[in-house]
């Protein structure tokens, strides 16, 4: 019974292991594949695949076309060339990534667009993205339109973004010029600097009323932008934020606390008020020659408003005029303070100012149409460029006792003819009468120690200018362009001349440097066609660049003994200057230094001589002996004078011969001959 049981429980188990094996066996011929004879056999060799279909054409209605993407960067794919050309209305629904985005930015800057018969029309395009989101990446975010997403897109007329939009980024839409309409979602809070800058043709923006912040320069220069509903719960809107838009009218809504500087420059804007808890940054909120008044909450808290002029709350400073008030100008006795740009750009021919006035800001009455103007004693500071660009402006009274007249102050009245300045006058700041075309004279104070650069810059009618013995510091182009200056005196203790101090005084003909000068700038005579003669002090040791280019009219120049250097094009096309006395110690002539002295006809270089630049006597044809008294050959950096002889010293002809540029010369010969 034991062996018979042994038995049963043996051929079990073998029943059992050829199941298992069985099964095994079946499951794995049914996994695997089934090829025909055909899948069978072997690739030929040399050929590829067969390309993977196309996927077919998009229905299109018209030119609409509405696509439904499975997975994102698929748009490419979906957008074959046929339907590229034909589109203007696309809806998109899905993903976008980065690749969709790119596909939508050029086929929003194609060249051409046809309709179903080929023929050209209209090329625009409208996209509507507001079934569709973005995909978060490196370049790209859900809840935002990133920086210069869709800007610059030439055919681009109208957007409606994803609804997922949250913020919309600095330069998002800038320079979309045909771009007509956007359409916001309504969680959008915060619109980026510059974000429709330029949009030129812009006329329809649906601003979400949940939105918050409008950046800088939003939309700056959307010319056709002229009205704009402003959600409630704004808070901010941007410096120049509609600059130079078509702006014709706007409410500012009562939550809004900030409001920018130059919010509305250059607008058509015609009234503008301001709620009671908005404060207007620097006090300028801006607008064009139509703004006729600015109003304001009697209860804010900042700012307040006289006959439609804008103040401080407690009516001490001018803050903003607008540029088409045409009322009656009446000073509260308050006021202490002119603000920057408060008259900027204004059509006032006269303004009196109260003698409670002791400041007047930077710019404050800059292009305006004043044609006199007193600044009253009490002023104690005047900011720079205050009264710059009065083109009508023809007479000043300074009363005040100012110590110095800052930088700009009277630039570019060109029909200034007179101005007194006081005697306590220590410093002419920058610019300060630079292009005043008809100033034909002006005393300077005694007083006077400093004038800054360009101050008389342009000054066509001054002819002559005499400096007090004060003056010790002149500043770059102090008078150059100063066509009819004929006589100037110039001041014992003057240590230098800047750079182009003279330069295109053409009528400057004779000139007194005084013995104390130094320094001499770059070109501080250059296009000085007049003059004829000058002696350098003895204590100027450089003849800097350009330093008498283009003087022709040049027939000598009395050098110091202590000239060391003459500089890159100094005496170029002095054309008039016949003979040249270099001093011994010269040791550097540079750069095209005589260039086109055409009546030159001898140089001799002294024995002290290290350096030649490149061609330093290029083009004086005049020129018939070259003589060098160095016994060594100064370094030379070439010439194009190979023709005219030259002369050394007899024992220094050999080394002449053998060095570099020295060794062109034609003709080598001793100084004896």
């Amino acid at each position: 019974m034991k062996i018979l049981r042994n038995s049963s429980l043996f051929w079990r188990t073998v029943l059992i292991a050829l199941c298992t094996a069985f099964t095994f066996t079946t499951f794995a011929q049914e996994s695997r594949p089934v090829r025909s004879g055909q899948d069978r056999q072997e690739k030929p060799e040399g050929k590829e695949p067969p390309a993977k279909p196309q996927p077919p054409a998009p229905k299109m209605d018209g030119d609409r076309l509405e696509i439904r993407l499975d997975r994102p960067g698929q748009l490419k794919e979906r957008l074959v060339p046929e339907v590229q050309k034909r589109v203007r209305r696309l809806h998109v629904q899905g993903t976008l990534n980065y690749d969709d985005i790119r596909t939508i930015r050029n086929l929003c800057n194609r060249s051409t667009c046809v309709n179903e018969k080929g023929r050209s029309i209209d090329n625009f395009i409208d996209v509507d993205l507001s079934r569709a989101r973005f995909n978060t990446g490196a370049q790209m975010s859900r809840d935002r339109v990133g920086y210069d997403l869709f800007a610059n897109l030439s055919h681009l007329r109208a957007m409606r973004l994803p609804i997922d939009i949250r913020q919309v980024d600095e330069r998002a839409f800038r320079d979309c010029r045909r771009l007509e309409e956007v359409e916001m979602p309504h969680g959008v809070r915060y619109i980026g600097r510059k974000a429709f800058a330029n949009c030129t043709t812009l006329q329809h923006v649906l601003l979400p009323q949940g939105m918050e912040d409008i950046g800088d320069e939003c939309f700056l220069g959307c010319k056709k932008l002229q009205h704009i509903q402003l959600p409630q719960r704004l808070v901010s809107i941007g410096d120049e934020a509609f600059a130079e838009s078509g702006m014709m009218e706007v409410r500012l809504p009562d939550a809004l606390q900030t409001l920018g500087e130059d919010a509305f420059r250059d607008t058509p804007l015609q009234d503008l008020y301001i709620p009671r808890d908005t404060k207007v940054k620097k006090g300028r909120p801006g607008g064009g020659s139509q703004l006729r008044a600015v109003e304001v909450d009697r209860d804010n808290r900042y700012h307040a408003s006289v006959d439609g002029v804008l103040y401080d709350k407690q009516l001490t400073t001018v803050l903003f005029c607008p540029k088409g008030f045409t009322g009656y100008l009446s000073f509260p006795k308050t006021l202490t303070a002119i603000g920057p740009k408060a008259f900027f750009g204004t059509s006032f021919s006269n303004i009196t100012l109260p003698a409670t006035v002791t400041s007047i800001g930077s710019n404050a009455f800059a292009y305006t149409a004043l044609e006199t103007f007193n600044i009253p004693a009490s002023v104690k500071s005047l900011g720079e460029y205050a009264l710059a660009n009065c083109s009508n402006l023809r007479n000043v009274v300074i009363s005040a006792h100012l110590a110095s007249l800052p930088e700009g102050l009277f630039a570019e009245c060109k029909q200034l003819v007179s101005i007194q300045l006081p005697s306590t006058v220590t410093e002419i700041g920058s610019d300060v009468f630079k292009g005043c075309k008809a100033l034909g004279n002006i005393s300077l104070p005694s007083t006077l120690s400093a004038i800054g650069s360009n101050a008389f810059k342009g000054c066509t009618s001054l002819r002559t200018m005499t400096l007090p013995q004060g003056v010790t510091n002149l500043g770059d182009g102090v008078f150059s362009g100063c066509t009819a200056l004929a006589h100037v005196t110039l001041p014992e203790g003057l240590p230098a001349l800047p750079q182009y101090c003279f330069s295109g005084c053409s009528t400057l003909d004779a000139l007194t440097l005084p013995s104390t000068l130094t320094t001499i700038g770059s070109g501080a005579f250059k296009d000085c066609h007049s003059m004829h003669t000058l002696h350098l002090p003895e204590g100027v040791t450089v003849i800097p660049k350009y330093c008498f280019m283009g003087c022709n009219s040049l027939l000598s120049v009395e050098l110091p003994a202590q000239l060391s250097t003459i500089g890159e094009e100094a005496f170029r096309d002095c054309r008039s200057l016949s003979a040249m006395v270099l001093p011994r110690k010269l040791s550097v002539i540079d750069d095209e230094a005589f260039r086109s002295c055409v009546n030159l006809q001898e140089i001799v270089l002294p024995t002290m001589l290290t350096k030649l630049g490149k061609k330093p006597f290029a083009k004086c044809d005049g020129l018939a002996r070259l003589v060098c008294r160095a016994g060594y050959p100064p370094e030379y950096k070439s010439t194009d004078i190979k023709k005219v002889p030259l002369f050394v010293p007899e024992q220094s002809i050999d080394a002449y011969k053998k060095a570099k540029t020295w060794k062109s010369f034609k003709t080598i010969r001793p100084i004896e001959e």
